[in-house]
């Protein structure tokens, strides 16, 4: 069992999801991260945004517009509901791994160094958190990037909907979202943990630049800047990002159809010939930037 709270706002699959991206000519060039979602038979327009999922206080910001028209839908939606009490506990069963611990992924070299780092710059011993995936246990450095107590696109949003009394949904499940993690072997995520730890200098630069070319509110310089900053993950776009937006497209048609709805994914979604806004226009919606 875990024995440290998982703060639901700073989950590495919300993180990641502004770190890949797709191949292909630029489509949204555009400059804004608030789109209005229209035509195709729609009796009202809907909205779409794009997050980065966790930041320090001191850079959250929000475009002009962004809670006048999220006070104005009838529901706001997010990659997965955050707003479900059970999410947490869905969360944990679903990071740990049964029949498995990190100590028998990585080399004892590894290991060691791994576990100084969590005991010296976390304190968290490792072995509290040995079962945990290791994709996930990257979700222990945030902190250290990003500085204590991160701001949140969607943890503001879901506080917004609150005090208006507007539903929260979700695109996926938790196990949904997670189960396109664990198509990564195991083995690979441990890399990326070791990785993330070796080059830990690095990996803080290149959230600094990350967090740079988001506030171009540009999607496809975001885009393009992680195309050259993520090279790991690469080999990855095709299940984690290109996947889940082709199977969040048809999601978004039939809601935004029901009601209208706000809708907040990571930015990374957004661009590309096969990101979110590409796919709405081929499924024959009106996609524009609002500003």
């Amino acid at each position: 069992m875990l024995k440290f709270k998982i703060k639901k706002f700073a989950l590495l699959p919300l993180f990641l999801s502004t770190a890949f991206v797709a191949e292909g000519q630029a489509v949204a060039s555009e400059q804004s991260l608030l789109w209005q979602i229209s035509g195709n038979g729609l009796s009202s327009s809907s909205y779409l945004f794009g997050t980065i999922h966790v930041l320090p206080q001191s850079r959250f910001f929000l475009p002009s517009h962004t809670e006048e028209l999220l006070s104005s839908c009838d529901k706001v939606v997010l990659e997965i509901d955050l707003d479900d009490p059970s999410m947490v506990g869905e969360l944990q069963k679903e990071m740990m791994m049964a029949d498995n611990s990190i100590e028998k992924i990585l080399s004892p070299a590894e290991y060691d160094l791994v576990a100084k780092f969590f005991s010296d710059s976390l304190s968290i011993p490792l072995s509290a958190v040995a079962k945990v995936k290791p994709l996930f246990l990257s979700t222990f450095i945030l902190p250290k990037i990003i500085g204590q107590n991160p701001a949140s696109y969607e943890g503001k949003f879901v506080q917004m909907a609150g005090s208006l009394g507007i539903e929260v949904v979700g695109l996926e499940t938790v196990k949904e979202q997670v189960s396109y993690f664990d198509e990564i072997s195991l083995e690979k995520q441990a890399k990326m943990l070791v990785d993330g730890i070796v080059d830990f200098s690095k990996s803080k630069a290149e959230y600094g630049a990350m967090l740079k070319a988001y506030e171009t509110q540009n999607v496809e310089e975001i885009y393009l800047h992680m195309l050259k900053t993520s090279n790991e993950f690469k080999e990855f776009d095709e299940i984690l990002l290109k996947q889940r937006n082709r199977a969040w497209v048809p999601r978004i048609g039939t809601l935004v159809s029901e009601s209208k709805c706000f809708i907040a994914v990571g930015s990374g979604h957004l661009g590309g010939d096969e990101g979110v806004i590409a796919l709405l226009r081929k499924a024959g919606y009106s996609v524009t930037p609002v500003n």
